[in-house]
């Protein structure tokens, strides 16, 4: 699990995933009210931790993948709300000076999520959908303090990974709402590659465009009706 995947080599594997997950899941029980507020009183000493030690990128990968483990074992959605509010908080620092640590958040940001690999598969509630946006909405975040201050340019392709990532979750739920949160954090995100009126992060101002572009021939190509979300992506496009 080291790496993020696709949401198409999501849709892949998710049947083994599944089986996997239930199988470890079912061997234990739920856990106490109790435990859990240890597990997220846990969670806050991992992010500070990962911040610690931010020259180690190594460790900092290790315990970001931990977050990722202990979702997948333990989630509930307190534990989830706690590890993405603590992936928002390493959005804002690592987007600000570590950026060889920005992508990996932002994959780890994807793994929350990439189990909603389509409706006929994976049902999506309100919660489910609160959980996604807030996803987004840290993702956003991330690509605007890099493309302001981090200027990491292989972390300004992998965020524009992710955002494509969730961006397909909305097309292939039908829900316009992600779209236009994937639309809104590209463009705050454009706007931060700019100084003084001038581009001053070229590359990740081209690769948000880019992203862009194929976002927009995508919604042509499959939701073509709707059209205020294919204006939101010409737009960006200006």
């Amino acid at each position: 699990m080291g790496r993020a995947y696709t949401v198409e080599e999501v849709r892949s594997y998710k049947r083994s995933w599944e089986a996997r997950v239930h199988a470890s899941r079912g061997a234990y029980k739920s856990i106490s009210a109790p435990r859990q507020k240890q597990l997220i009183t846990q969670i806050d000493l991992i992010v500070c931790e990962i911040l610690a030690c931010e020259k180690n990128v190594a460790r900092a990968n290790e315990l970001l993948d931990l977050l990722y483990e202990l979702n997948l074992w333990r989630g509930s959605r307190p534990l989830t709300k706690s590890i993405v509010e603590g992936l928002h908080h390493l959005a804002i620092m690592t987007g600000v000076g570590s950026s060889r640590l920005s992508g990996k958040v932002a994959e780890t940001l994807w793994k929350v999520c990439w189990h909603f690999v389509g409706p006929d598969r994976v049902s999506m509630n309100r919660a489910d959908l609160a959980l996604v946006l807030d996803c987004v909405d840290a993702l956003g975040t991330l690509a605007e303090f890099n493309c302001m201050m981090g200027h990491g340019r292989k972390a300004a392709t992998i965020i524009a990974d992710q955002l494509e990532n969730y961006f397909k979750v909305g097309v292939w739920y039908e829900e316009r709402r992600i779209v236009d949160a994937v639309t809104k954090a590209c463009e705050k995100a454009l706007l931060e590659c700019y100084a003084r009126n001038r581009i001053d992060f070229m590359p990740g101002f081209k690769t948000l465009r880019q992203s862009a572009r194929k976002m927009r021939q995508v919604l042509i190509k499959e939701q073509p009706e709707w059209r205020h979300q294919i204006r939101g992506f010409e737009q960006l496009l200006r």
